[in-house]
């Protein structure tokens, strides 16, 4: 249990830094309450999707789990209804930079034509 702990604390420290680095501001508005960052909100979303769970599932655990909290520098634990309503009020783009973030394996296409089960193909060259 210690070792998936310790990977959820890497993945979680490693997806903070690359959304505060990212396009996706700290406050929706200059008059918006102070009380969570969206930085801290698509934390939660990022965590509600590895574990498939909801939103008030996902808050549950995060109840439980301290160090997360302390991560993200969250000094309270929202309702479940402030990450529902920020997922809603989301811009689509800034989705779009979670799953960059959150799908971060390389991916390589092989345009050549040739098929990957036979190595046959490739000594005809």
């Amino acid at each position: 249990m210690k070792n998936n702990t310790s990977s959820l604390n890497k993945f979680v420290v490693s997806a903070y830094n690359k959304i505060k680095q990212s396009k996706i501001p700290e406050f929706s508005h200059k008059n918006s309450p102070k009380k969570f960052t969206q930085h801290q909100h698509c934390i939660l979303l990022m965590l509600k999707k590895r574990f498939k769970a909801t939103y008030r599932d996902i808050i549950d655990y995060l109840s439980e789990m301290s160090s997360i909290q302390a991560v993200v520098d969250l000094k309270a634990v929202p309702h479940y209804t402030t990450v529902q309503k920020f997922f809603m009020r989301i811009k689509e783009s800034y989705i779009y930079s979670l799953i960059k973030i959150y799908c971060c394996r390389i991916i390589a296409v092989d345009s050549t034509g040739f098929a990957s089960y036979s190595s046959r193909y490739l000594q005809i060259l």
